[in-house]
């Protein structure tokens, strides 16, 4: 990556992190590779506390610079209204890293005081994984609706037909997912791993939840789907966080980082 040009680097996600829950040959063979980039490069685009920490640790002498990444303008365009549907909107893939098996898991605390509670999955599920979640959904006596890949504007639709929106992934740095429904103005939930809590202010744009704490994930799903002040206090502030995601604001904030680092 040698170029008499300067260049910047953007984190998304870690994947020197993912390795450690999910030891892949991919992330094997991709995880030397990121952390010789970052090495190298000068100035990195961070998003997060957690992805900074993570640069200055591998190099201290970088520059670092706040680099959101844009979310597609169909997620601001119709912001969610408040639904009574007990349905729960799920984002990912069917990895465990994901976490799915989780909030499913959690669904045991609650399942008898919500007959009508319904996971919306949208992601790709292998047909076997399919299986052990519906296996398991059945067990806890909730229904599960594998939906598939969507585009952006069918994702933004379903935001807005669902009540609450959870991630339960056991690893992250900036997801995208949740940067979609916060900007949709959902309510959403998380637990508080990698750079989630650079992302949710916690009991005002979000909830966070301790990692791996099922009864309390169960819990506070309870206290949003029966509290619809809650509910709406959670979307109107997760919206009005989303806008560091604005299109037209990240565009600003990168061209004047490329603009000070060629001035130097």
């Amino acid at each position: 990556m040698d170029s008499e040009f300067p260049w910047v680097v953007s984190i998304q996600g870690i994947i020197a992190d993912c390795l450690q829950t999910n030891p892949c040959f991919l992330y094997k063979i991709v995880a030397p590779l990121e952390t010789q980039v970052i090495k190298k490069a000068k100035y990195v685009g961070g998003r997060t506390n957690y992805d900074k920490k993570y640069i200055q640790k591998v190099n201290p002498n970088a520059t670092i610079i706040d680099l959101p990444e844009a979310m597609n303008e169909c997620f601001f365009e119709k912001p969610w209204s408040d639904q009574k549907n007990q349905k729960i909107v799920f984002v990912g893939s069917g990895d465990k890293r994901k976490g799915l098996h989780r909030l499913i898991n959690a669904t045991e605390f609650i399942s008898e005081q919500f007959a009508n509670l319904k996971l919306e999955v949208v992601g790709k599920v292998s047909p076997e994984q399919q299986t052990q979640f519906k296996n398991q959904a059945k067990k806890e006596k909730i229904k599960i609706n594998f939906l598939g890949f969507k585009k952006s504007e069918e994702i933004a639709k379903l935001h807005r037909e669902c009540s609450l929106f959870v991630i339960p992934s056991e690893n992250e740095n900036s997801p995208n997912t949740l940067a979609e429904a916060m900007a949709s103005g959902m309510p959403v939930i998380a637990y508080n791993v990698g750079g989630i809590s650079s992302m949710i202010e916690d009991k005002k744009s979000g909830l966070l939840v301790e990692f791996g704490n099922t009864k309390k994930l169960a819990e506070t799903i309870k206290m949003v789907l029966t509290n619809s002040n809650l509910r709406q206090n959670l979307g109107y502030n997760a919206r009005i966080a989303a806008e560091r995601n604005k299109p037209e604001h990240v565009a600003k904030i990168t061209l004047e980082a490329y603009e000070k680092i060629l001035s130097n």
